[in-house]
């Protein structure tokens, strides 16, 4: 058993998991933009951040209506949610919206608002702030968007989980409607030295041209500037509160179309060419090897983009030789 040819095979199938990897994380983008999931994970974090019950006349998660709606962090005449929001203009609209409208110092109208609110983790929460602040509005508006940070830094985890998930139920999808069979692709790969070089020479090809690697798509539901060019790798002005409104369908899913045509010139055998054949479907070795596929895929692109790194490393270098008994 060739150790050369082990590492070829085991390079074949971390590739095609790559790929299929970047097909997910493009669908998933896809269906972020479409469904503005970002957008609605941002206005779920913002309701249980700013959530309190009615006081004084006015309804339950007023607050809350009163921030989402001002003109910081709502897009002008748009009909999305804003996918991220600055600290800086959430800071700015919690205070505008606090204040009373009275000729006192915008300090003490924040602080009457504030004492107005019912007794919960929100007045909680302002309050502690306010008196760390001890008068000074800066310092106020700094607690706050460090307050908003922490918040949104829970949001951003709620949809790493979220696309976790998404990203597991993709790999049965595609394993299995695709019939990408990891135990077909193996013996494809073992036995056909001319397919095996072929992929080999794609892989070297694709890890060539992304030397840098290979982004996934942004974790972060919603965060402070920073945080979403962290997240996404995205610029300042990408970060603007201000959500765009989406791409036509066409345009959505061009990236999809895009991430599945390294997929397509792969030398292997997937799809079903001949029709769905629902005896072979059920096979154990079907369902085990498309369930493999699945898993794989699911630990996304990145993960495998690394792990081929350190492959084709260990096919430059090769097997050590055998030391020598001989004394030089």
């Amino acid at each position: 058993m060739s150790f050369g040819v082990i590492i070829d095979v085991a390079i074949g199938l971390i590739f095609v998991y790559l790929l299929l990897g970047l097909v997910g994380s493009a669908a998933q983008e896809a269906c972020a933009s479409l469904l503005n999931w970002r957008g609605k994970h941002l206005q779920q974090g913002l309701r249980a951040l700013l959530a309190h019950e009615g006081f004084g006349g006015k309804a339950g998660n007023w607050l809350f209506e009163a921030v989402s709606g001002h003109g910081m962090l709502s897009t002008a005449g748009g009909t999305r949610a804003p996918s991220y929001v600055a600290a800086g203009n959430f800071g700015m609209a919690l205070i505008e919206s606090l204040m009373d409208g009275s000729q006192a110092p915008v300090f003490t109208q924040v602080e009457r608002s504030v004492a107005q609110l019912p007794a919960g983790r929100l007045k909680q929460a302002l309050t502690a702030l306010l008196n760390q602040a001890g008068g000074d509005l800066d310092k106020f508006r700094g607690g706050v968007e460090r307050w908003f940070d922490d918040g949104m830094d829970r949001v951003s985890g709620a949809y790493k989980r979220f696309s976790q998930n998404f990203m597991l139920i993709f790999g049965f999808v595609i394993a299995f409607g695709g019939n990408f069979d990891t135990i077909e692709m193996t013996k494809k790969l073992w036995a056909d030295p001319v397919a095996r070089a072929q992929v080999m020479e794609q892989a070297k090809t694709f890890a060539k041209e992304h030397p840098d690697g290979v982004a996934p798509a942004p974790a972060a539901a919603a965060s402070s500037v920073a945080a979403a060019q962290v997240a996404s790798g995205a610029s300042a002005a990408a970060a603007k509160p201000a959500a765009a409104e989406p791409k036509s369908l066409r345009d959505t899913v061009a990236p999809v179309q895009a991430a599945f045509d390294p997929v397509k010139q792969l030398p292997l055998p997937f799809g079903w060419p001949n029709g769905f054949d629902c005896a072979a479907f059920w096979s154990l070795s079907k369902l085990l090897g498309c369930a493999i596929t699945a898993l794989a895929v699911a630990l996304g692109a990145p993960f495998w983009f690394d792990t081929l790194q350190k492959f084709l490393n260990l096919r430059a270098a090769g097997p050590k030789p055998a030391k020598s008994d001989s004394v030089a």
